[in-house]
């Protein structure tokens, strides 16, 4: 059965540092003056910016850049109205578009010792076991329809390399059980750290 391409961005796997694995999130604010898009599992960096009340500000990172961590969820700054369930400032926002009407806040999982699942690409040539445990970077991708929840985000295969200043750090593939996601090829699913986190390394300020 050929190896299934589903990409869902950065997920959330589980800490490097408990056992006892509750995913723990940070609030971030999107100015609405951001043209990016956002999605679950986008990679995102700090940005030069905060709301009124010091809320730090993110933005989408590019493939090569340090991350902060990946969204897990998408709150819309509520204008005035007394609930969020439906319309259009609903809780089942799961995407922000790079067109905004307003701000917005994201949650990131931005512990520098979370690890993430993330799907790579297409190429097999460099997705084998000998790489596995090697570094990479990330090509960033909107998924098709735009609409859609999870960001298209996946490994790099072409600069997979033990280069230390790479962002991100392979750590062996997932071990999932589907048929339609095991062993090493086109669309292998990886374990991986953060390897250049803005909260961890040697990385100067925004």
């Amino acid at each position: 059965m050929p190896t299934l391409n589903a990409p869902f961005g950065m997920l959330p796997h589980r800490s490097s540092t408990s056992n006892a694995y509750v995913l723990q999130t940070t609030r971030y604010f999107i100015r609405a003056a951001n043209t990016d898009a956002f999605y679950i599992g986008s990679p995102v960096k700090l940005h030069a910016s905060a709301d009124a009340f010091g809320v730090a500000g993110v933005t989408v990172a590019a493939g090569t850049d340090a991350l902060v961590g990946a969204v897990t969820g998408v709150e819309p700054v509520n204008v005035g109205v007394v609930s969020q369930v439906g319309g259009p400032l609903g809780l089942e926002t799961v995407s922000v578009p790079a067109t905004k009407a307003r701000d917005y806040y994201v949650y990131v999982a931005d512990d520098p010792m979370q690890i993430f699942e993330i799907q790579g690409d297409s190429t097999a040539t460099n997705q084998i076991a000998g790489n596995a445990n090697l570094n990479c970077s990330l090509t960033i991708a909107a998924p098709s329809p735009a609409t859609a929840a999870m960001s298209a985000t996946v490994v790099s295969s072409s600069t997979i390399a033990s280069t230390s200043t790479l962002n991100i750090r392979l750590m062996g593939l997932v071990p999932v059980t589907e048929n339609s996601r095991r062993g090493f090829g086109a669309f292998s699913v990886y374990k991986c750290k953060i390897n250049a986190h803005q909260y961890a390394n040697l990385i100067a300020g925004v």
